[in-house]
């Protein structure tokens, strides 16, 4: 559609967007609506460069979620992969779970670029303060006003944090003996307990700050 129609143009940018809303993105979006400390979604971090002095980057790919966090006197930006309760990616009766890999590789990348990724993430935080200022009605965490009046550094920490988030499932899901007994406890293993987030409903879902 090469040009604007009141009323029709934004309906069909809509309806287009839908059909790419699968369960996973409708809960991120859920989540990120009701927790006021979240300040990106579907990150997509710069692919690493090649040079001839410089052999090849992995690409880690998209994370779902950026959000603020207390770390001692600072505030650390915190990264959230997303993942229903259905997806495969859970699960592996021998291998490492891929979305163990997956977060493997954000924290690897992560740990490479601290000091880009939080001077970016300061100007995020002031964009969205602009956007307050036109009367953006979202509310914002305390966090980001501290980081806004520079009352605290924003930062990553030496080891950056990339955490697990699960939803979408019931009670007999939740508490099933191949999920509960083997699938969960190699997540855990893995990633670490403290790392992984499941609620059934993500609308109900706190992340941590």
């Amino acid at each position: 559609m090469a040009t604007y129609t009141e009323k029709i143009t934004l309906q069909t940018m809509k309806k287009t967007a839908g059909l790419y809303m699968g369960a996973e993105k409708t809960g991120c979006h859920e989540i990120a609506i009701r927790n006021s400390a979240v300040i990106d979604c579907e990150i997509a971090f710069p692919r690493p460069s090649v040079s001839a002095d410089s052999p090849a980057q992995e690409n880690p790919g998209r994370v779902d979620i950026a959000c603020l966090e207390e770390f001692g006197d600072d505030i650390r930006v915190v990264f959230w992969k997303a993942k229903h309760f259905t997806n495969k990616d859970l699960r592996s009766d021998k291998d490492t779970p891929k979305v163990c890999e997956q977060i493997a590789r954000y924290r690897r990348y992560l740990k490479g670029h601290q000091a880009h990724i939080s001077k970016s993430y300061t100007g995020v935080v002031e964009s969205l303060f602009a956007l307050k200022d036109m009367n953006w009605v979202r509310a914002l965490s305390p966090l980001l006003e501290d980081v806004q009046a520079g009352r605290r550094r924003l930062i990553l920490g030496d080891t950056p944090k990339v955490g697990l988030v699960i939803f979408g499932f019931d009670a007999a899901q939740r508490d099933g003996k191949a999920w509960s007994s083997k699938h969960l406890k190699k997540l855990q293993s893995e990633l670490g307990a403290p790392n992984i987030i499941a609620v059934g409903d993500p609308t109900r879902l706190k992340l941590p700050t």
